[in-house]
């Protein structure tokens, strides 16, 4: 009886764990008589080591570090407003936008129309 408590206190470290890190939250399998907990990829690089937040950073466009140094001041709003104060196509501010999405560097808060983009504290 008291397993089952100690694992559940466990799977709550994990996952707690996982969102520290900034990975996706792992699955979880009932095999035999226990369990297997598979974790998702992570931010990791070709070569398998591991992209801290300033390396992703450091590997950015300027463009791209433009834009995440916009949104973590607050001064970035929406993607045509962004584009003219930077001089380049709203598609292009886009997909540089979704990039850093993509890295896992800035998350949407709120709704589609209304919310906004923030960095990823680690």
């Amino acid at each position: 009886m008291g397993a089952i408590e100690a694992w559940g206190v466990g799977l709550y470290m994990i996952q707690e764990e996982c969102e520290k890190a900034g990975i996706p939250q792992p699955t979880y399998e009932a095999v035999g008589d226990g369990v297997r907990v598979i974790f998702n990829s992570g931010p990791w690089s070709d070569t398998g080591e591991e992209v801290t937040k300033q390396s992703a950073i450091e590997g950015l466009t300027p463009l791209e570090t433009e834009i995440y140094k916009m949104i973590a001041e607050g001064r970035y709003t929406i993607i045509e407003e962004a584009a003219k104060s930077l001089g380049s196509s709203t598609k292009t501010v886009y997909r540089a936008t979704m990039k850093l999405s993509d890295m896992k560097l800035i998350r949407r808060v709120g709704s589609k129309k209304s919310g906004l983009w923030e960095p990823v504290s680690k």
